[in-house]
């Protein structure tokens, strides 16, 4: 599959009619995988999902995220396996995610996750982050309790694990930093 539409606008037969509005919603989808795809972007077929809470994108080609503000309630995002080399306002891509998952990409800077004040969750492992000073975007943000950093350049410098607590301040006993 190269297209998300070539399933959120598949044959008709699926489909829900909501009649003053688009005629064709999947109001009871609320987990979708489109992994292990060719998708390349995400395009404008996700807001026939407006329900999806779960949304797991990973081993496709994306290197960027647009539309996913039109899927309000999506709370877990999996972006693992992609092609992200960057990442700019992900506040304004993302909404309100809680969990998100881009390990295995190519990463080299946490900047873009600044402002997801409501992330809970979230795996940057096996990317190319190379600073402690990279997780300081991280360290302001209220609700962040598990991060994973493993598999990064970053994780071999010595007293890694104390420098990286050290960034959340009063909040590190609150961190739950690579699984331990």
């Amino acid at each position: 599959m190269v297209h998300m539409s070539d399933i959120f606008l598949c044959d008709v037969v699926y489909k829900e009619s909501v009649e003053g509005s688009d005629p064709y919603r999947w109001s009871m989808l609320v987990d979708v995988d489109v992994s292990y795809n060719r998708i390349t972007h995400i395009d404008e077929s996700v807001a026939l999902a407006l329900n999806v809470e779960k949304l797991n994108i990973s081993s496709n080609k994306l290197s960027s995220v647009e539309c996913l503000t039109k899927l309000p309630n999506l709370v877990s995002l999996n972006l693992s396996n992609n092609l992200f080399s960057t990442l700019e306002d992900m506040h304004t891509k993302l909404g309100n995610v809680v969990h998100l998952d881009l390990s295995q990409n190519s990463l080299s800077s946490l900047k873009g996750l600044s402002k997801l004040y409501s992330l809970s969750s979230l795996n940057v492992s096996t990317n190319n982050i190379c600073e402690i000073s990279e997780v300081s975007h991280l360290s302001r943000l209220p609700c962040l309790e598990t991060l994973i950093l493993t598999g990064n350049p970053v994780a071999t410098i010595v007293d890694y694990r104390t420098k990286v607590l050290e960034l959340f301040g009063q909040r590190a006993s609150e961190i739950c930093l690579d699984n331990e």
